[in-house]
Order: structure tokens, then sequence, then C-alpha cells
């Protein structure tokens, strides 16, 4: 045994190349005629060796791949749910299945809760969709005739973005805020497409720069319940708007032609 442990040893040596790996040829038993059975059985724990190690550098790779996939395609805000995937596909790699499947159990009840929720808001329509870790979950289009409204207003090849809205809790709804600011903004489509476009304009810029998180839009007077009309239902211009002096004020200030007001009196 002592000699077959030797030729184990000296053939080891021998397919061992410059950066340590050792290289496993079974056509070497007809080199080494004199190997024994337990050199064979070396030979085969080196293989399965080799062999585990590949297969956890693909894993690696695999999952590599995924998490930049994540990234690139939902945003930052899915690194901790890859986080989470990492922690609990290494506690079972490592036979560790109890904390494994606890560590699922806490991050799903965190997601019932609440944590990692939030709401993004498309800047051109006010529609919007629930998000979960960065990953759309749910989606709550602007109800018609307004979204048709706001799309004819769109300029042409203009980008659809997307922006996130600031956290909703039960006394405050920045999220239901903003769908009835665009739901305001819309009715202006029907009096007139360029002043739409300014109040737009504006509620947009203020979603990207606040997040509804804190003061409100400079076309506020615009969609304020002194110039909507929300009588049964319908939103809808209040009549009398054109010598509303709150409207009048804001389209001197972002120069429009008060002109074009006088037609539609």
């Amino acid at each position: 045994m002592k000699s077959s442990a030797n030729n184990c040893t000296a053939l080891k040596e021998s397919f061992r190349t410059s950066d340590g790996v050792t290289i496993v040829r079974f056509d070497a038993f007809m080199v080494y005629p004199q190997l024994t059975k337990h050199c064979k059985q070396c030979l085969c724990i080196m293989s399965e060796s080799e062999n585990n190690r590949r297969f956890h550098f693909t894993q690696i790779t695999l999952f590599f791949a995924m998490a930049c996939t994540m990234i690139l395609g939902f945003g930052i805000r899915c690194v901790p749910l890859v986080f989470i995937i990492w922690v609990v596909l290494n506690l079972w790699k490592t036979e560790h299945s109890n904390w494994a499947i606890a560590v699922v159990v806490v991050f799903l009840s965190l997601m019932y809760f609440g944590v990692g929720r939030s709401v993004d808001v498309r800047l051109d329509t006010g529609d919007q969709r629930i998000v979960q870790w960065g990953i759309p979950v749910d989606y709550r289009p602007m109800y018609e005739p307004a979204r048709s409204s706001l799309l004819k207003l769109k300029m042409e090849n203009a980008r659809i973005e997307w922006c996130w809205c600031a956290k909703q809790d039960s006394s405050n709804r920045p999220d239901r805020m903003m769908y009835n600011f665009y739901a305001a903004a819309a009715a202006w489509g029907d009096v007139n497409p360029e002043i739409a476009r300014l109040v737009v304009r504006d509620i947009a810029f203020y979603m990207q720069t606040t997040h509804a998180n804190r003061g409100l839009p400079d076309s506020f007077s615009m969609i304020s319940f002194d110039v909507i009309d929300r009588t049964n239902g319908v939103v809808r211009i209040a009549d009398g708007w054109q010598k509303n002096p709150q409207v009048l004020d804001y389209l001197t200030e972002k120069g429009f032609d008060l002109s074009i007001i006088k037609k539609v009196q």
C-alpha cells in the first residue's frame, strides 16, 4: 500500500501544471502499468473534485449574469433582492437549508408589510405601476378618455420615462395625488392643447425634482379646486376660467399669448 501511495504521488506530480492544477489523464495507466487499484481511486477522486470546482464556477458565473441583467433591467432598487437570492443559494449549497428557509420566510414577511414596495409614475400620461424591489408587479393606467387626451399632447419621438413616487402611508397618498394632478391636466387638453402641455410639463418636472415628497407643482393653480369641476365624477375645466386671476397669472408667467383666450370667450 505504501508503494501504491508513492506511485500516486509520483503520478500526481507528473501531471501537475505550473499553476498547481492537476490534470487527470486516464490513458496514464498505459504509461504507468504499475499503478494499483488504490491509485485509480485517487485519480477518480481528483476528477470528481475538478468537476465540482467547474460546476461551482459555472454557478457563480450564471448568478453574476442574472444579477447584472436584473440591475440593468430594473435598476438599483433590485439590489436587496439579488443579495437575498445570493444568501439563500449559499446557505442551501452549504447544507444549511433551515437557515435558507428562515431567510426566505423573513423576506416574504417584510414584503407582506410593504417593505421594498413603491410606485412609479409615467411622466407623460400619469400611468402608475406598483414595483416590489424595483420589479413591476401591478399596473394602474390613467382612465380613459384622460389617457388618450394626454397622449395627444406628447411630443413626437418623446421618450417614455418613469419616475418613482414618494412612499405612501395611511395619512398621505402622494401616488393618488399625482393621479389626480394628471387627470386634471388632461381636462385642459379639451380647452387648449398648449395650456395642457404647460401644465403637464410642470407636473412632470415636479415629479422629477421632488418625487411628490414636498411642495406642489408650479401649475397647481391650474388644477386646483377653483379651476377644476368634478361634478358627477366628470373632470372638466370650470366655466369662467378665462377670467380666473390665478389662471391668468400662471399663463402670463409662462409667456402664453393671452389673446388666444379671448377668441374662446
